[in-house]
């Protein structure tokens, strides 16, 4: 069972341990996976993928999540089948990893180097090697060492006039992954929200649900157990 204090600092020293172990038989290795559950969408390649990669996946995984969620996940976990994931918290508005709950800090995705300088150092420390990324959001924005870095490794598969996802709460964290040298940094295609990022949310916004829209405004989305029970149509 997981500590409900799932910052860098509440969870406990034998649980880093144990997962230190799981990467190294899995030579360095992980899925992370930023906010998957963020909103509930419908697109059903992405969340048949989600879920089979929760349920299915060979190599340690870790979920981001806001820090007042972290129970509704591991329901929801539960609820699917999923196999064991490792939890940490996020800022409810962001990817920033949380360094402690004590006091829970209001910042949002534009104050969020330091702390996820701390969250790459601490993979790093526990072995990581690469890193396979998917989640919510990826938007398309203009980033040099992104596009230097997928030039380097293999084709860029979104990138249009030198746009390629680095923004939003998972191109957020794949372009911090890249920056600050984890090693191999990879997307999963299928595992990203929107499949097919825009280059600015603005431009996105119009084509999303109502309620998708309303959650980047911080207005409080449903209980994530029962999102998560539903099937994709």
């Amino acid at each position: 069972m997981q500590s409900q204090d799932r910052s860098l600092s509440g969870i406990p020293d034998s649980e880093w341990k144990a997962l230190s172990e799981k990467i190294r038989d899995a030579n360095g290795r992980v899925l992370l996976l930023v906010h998957p559950f963020y909103d509930y969408v419908h697109d059903k390649q992405y969340v048949e993928t989600i879920h089979n990669l929760l349920r299915k996946s060979k190599i340690p995984v870790i979920i981001l999540e806001p820090h007042n969620k972290i129970r509704e996940t591991e329901d929801g976990l539960w609820a699917i089948g999923a196999k064991s994931a490792f939890i940490i918290s996020t800022i409810s508005s962001g990817p920033a990893v949380l360094k402690s709950l004590k006091p829970v800090p209001k910042k949002r995705l534009g104050d969020a180097d330091l702390e996820m300088t701390r969250f790459f150092k601490k993979l790093k420390s526990v072995g990581v090697k690469a890193l396979f990324i998917g989640g919510m959001y990826a938007w398309a924005q203009n980033h040099g060492s992104v596009s230097k870095a997928e030039g380097r490794m293999f084709p860029n598969w979104e990138s249009k006039n030198d746009f390629t996802v680095s923004a939003g709460c998972a191109g957020y964290t794949y372009r911090r992954a890249i920056e600050l040298g984890i090693g191999m940094v990879r997307l999963i295609p299928n595992a990203l929200y929107p499949s097919k990022p825009q280059r600015t949310f603005r431009e996105t916004a119009k084509k999303m649900p109502l309620r998708s829209r309303l959650i980047q405004n911080d207005v409080k989305p449903n209980r994530l157990a029962r999102l998560l029970r539903r099937k994709p149509k």
